[in-house]
């Protein structure tokens, strides 16, 4: 199989899952608290803005001075375990791609971040979840 469908292929499972987790998260959490549908709103807002953060200094390019290095970012050498699990999936079990061949984890936490915002945006747009005033 060609290796930039296997490198879409693991972002689009990336993304999916951990925005399935976080939504999830959100959703149990929000219920607990026990304001449900708004409290997961804002929940996910928040989130999002603070994945958006994240993602966003992590695609910054490095700084051009050869003395100085990025001070945050997402990255790593090794796969995370969540990264080892989505590589068991079909097809990536059956064509492994090396974990230098994948797409960042910074424009994977930035495109969940715009599916997390856009969840939110729904809830309160699509559906009418507000915080009723007093």
């Amino acid at each position: 199989m060609n290796r930039r469908v296997l490198r879409l292929i693991e972002f689009v499972y990336w993304v999916l899952a951990a925005s399935v987790v976080v939504l999830i998260v959100a959703g149990v959490l929000g219920f607990a608290a026990g304001n449900s549908l708004v409290t997961v709103k804002y929940l996910l807002f928040v989130v999002g803005f603070l994945l958006f953060g994240i993602g966003a200094i992590g695609i910054r390019p490095a700084p051009a001075a050869p003395h100085k290095e990025k001070r945050f970012s997402p990255e790593s050498k090794s796969p995370s375990g969540f990264e080892t699990w989505i590589q068991r999936l079909p097809p990536l079990n059956d064509h492994p791609l090396r974990f230098a061949d994948r797409i960042s984890r910074s424009w994977k936490l930035l495109v969940t971040s715009l599916i997390v915002l856009g969840v939110s945006l729904f809830l309160e747009l699509g559906l009418g979840v507000t915080a009723s005033a007093a």
